[in-house]
């Protein structure tokens, strides 16, 4: 029997989204066991999750503190203990391992596990990084130059595995437990009145709308349809909960559910109003319709509620999404975002209208879609703010970067970019990437003879890094194509040649790719001349 180990030690949102790409593992091995592992706080989310076999947990917050200084400052103990965690890993004799999780420590531990062969993200022989997934590569890519992110986590993850039908498992599901009342709370659902819950809280409060403006809403909400109001949150949203006290037809579920009971109750209300957060892929897992309101670092191209029919709110901020290195300490964009706006979708939403446009000023407003073209997550513009720029560069791109992940070397090519400025930067680098191919493919046949031609070798290496710089310097420049850059050098870093006759070609292989794609989005597509039988430069190794 097969056995393949999922390392998804993350948020609760993350995890909740990765449940295609579990389901899609188990299509491709129905007969194979799936492990996952998880943070011990997120159990009861992982036991929800269909096709997982057998859940392994760790405790970071005690495990890194004591790596970090020592256990009581004692680092030996704290070594000990990680080795002997490492070592019952190992008893269960793993096939394959998954690493979905973007941290340090579980690179680490998915290179101990099975090595360099770790599928995801782990190390190499020398403990660099390496991605040994295109999408995944994709993803790392495009959180290095926000805010190209052109497709939905879940689908991100979900694309990573191969040999399955392209359309199979794309939804979210969780095995919710059947009770009839939460917290004293009745679950089932009714008709009348409409039962809304609004989640005011976040990971980080730079990702929080004004508690103030949920609180409005609630008085607006809870007047116009007499709606039943829940406020959801863990316990460290106890001031939140405060901030409802006392407003009539309210009930505060703050810190008096687990997780299970919290997404029984998103399953019996009509519509969940919340930030970008776990709760909110809770309830799209169960079906319940949501308005999620993206500020600071999160993005909704990346992390909108999965499914058709959501509304997604974006304010028009210039300086919006954040970095995640610097989240915004002031919140401004998330004042941008008007009680009206909110209040006008989920009219809508509660009866079936499509809203207006004229009613959805001062924001961005999407709605969630699947993409006939490709079957993966879309948004929708739903007002002329929406409908900017960034988004139709952003959708100008999104077959090119399939076509750059499923098929760059086959035959069928995208439609032609548009947009002058990519063409001409496209162009610029597709020559200095054109050099440093033939520089590559010169290097590939002298690392095969003996003797060794240092000097000529050392050439060919300054004339690919002059060319690098070109290339950098074209398409690092804040705009939609420097995730193509960041996408080449963490193929670059993930190179699993041991000689210089392996690593030049799988470099030639790099630049073959790289040429193929710039040439596509030039305008200028043609079948690529392999030189030589490469290996497929996204894949890295496999197990």
């Amino acid at each position: 029997m097969h056995k393949t180990l999922v390392l998804a030690i993350s948020r609760m949102g993350d995890l909740v989204q990765s449940g295609p790409f579990l389901r899609r593992l188990k299509r491709r091995d129905p007969d194979g066991e799936l492990h996952l592992l998880v943070e011990e706080c997120f159990r009861d989310v992982a036991a929800m999750l269909p096709a997982v076999d057998q859940i392994h947990t760790v405790r970071l917050e005690h495990l890194l503190p004591a790596l970090a200084s020592g256990a009581n400052h004692d680092l030996p103990s704290a070594i000990s203990h990680y080795r002997d965690y490492l070592r019952e890993l190992r008893g269960e004799a793993f096939d394959s391992v998954w690493n979905l999780t973007h941290t340090r420590p579980a690179t680490l531990l998915n290179y101990l596990l099975v090595g360099e062969h770790g599928m995801g993200v782990t190390l190499d022989r020398g403990g660099l990084q390496r991605v040994n997934a295109p999408w995944l590569r994709y993803f790392f890519a495009t959180n290095l130059a926000r805010p190209w992110c052109q497709f939905n986590l879940v689908d991100i993850y979900a694309n990573c595995v191969r040999d399955v039908d392209w359309r199979a498992e794309r939804f979210l599901r969780l095995n919710v437990p059947q009770v009839e009342q939460v917290a004293g709370l009745a679950v089932t659902k009714s008709t009348r009145p409409p039962r809304l819950a609004i989640h005011p809280g976040a990971s980080h409060r730079s990702k929080c709308w004004p508690v103030a403006s949920y609180v409005r809403l609630a008085r607006e909400l809870r007047a116009r349809w007499g709606a039943e109001l829940i406020i959801i949150g863990g316990p460290r949203d106890s001031d939140l909960a405060e901030a409802f006290a006392g407003s009539p037809g309210v009930v505060s579920l703050i810190g008096r559910t687990n997780i299970p009971e919290l997404t029984t109750v998103l399953e019996s209300c009509d519509l969940l109003i919340t930030n970008d957060s776990g709760p909110m892929h809770l309830a799209a897992a169960v079906r319940t319709q949501v308005i999620a309101i993206t500020v600071g670092t999160a993005l909704a191209s990346e992390t909108a509620p999965y499914g058709s029919g959501h509304y997604v709110v974006e304010p028009t901020s210039e300086c919006f999404p954040c970095l995640p290195q610097r989240p915004c300490a002031i919140s401004e964009c998330a004042r941008t975002v008007s009680v009206e706006t909110i209040s006008a979708l989920a009219q809508a939403a509660l009866s079936s209208v499509a809203p207006a446009a004229d009613d959805l000023s001062a924001a961005r407003v999407f709605r969630t879609v699947v993409n006939p073209t490709d079957a993966l997550l879309d948004l929708e513009p739903l007002n002329r703010e929406a409908r900017d720029r960034r988004w139709e560069l952003n959708h100008e791109l999104r077959p090119m970067w399939i076509y750059a992940m499923e098929s760059a070397m086959g035959p069928a090519t995208p439609d032609p970019v548009t947009t002058t400025a990519l063409i001409e930067a496209a162009r610029k680098a597709l020559a200095a990437a054109s050099a440093a191919r033939s520089s590559a493919v010169e290097l590939v046949h002298i690392s095969r003879r003996q003797p060794l031609q240092v000097r000529r070798c050392s050439e060919l290496g300054g004339r690919i890094e002059r060319a690098e710089r070109t290339i950098a310097a074209t398409l690092k420049n804040g705009g939609p194509l420097e995730a193509l850059w960041n996408f080449h050098q963490l193929g670059r870093s993930s190179l699993a040649g041991v000689t210089l006759a392996e690593q030049s070609t799988e470099t030639l292989a790099l630049y073959e790719w790289l040429c193929a794609i710039l040439a596509v989005i030039a305008g200028t597509p043609k079948s690529p001349q392999r030189h030589l039988s490469l290996p497929n430069p996204l894949l890295g190794v496999q197990p």
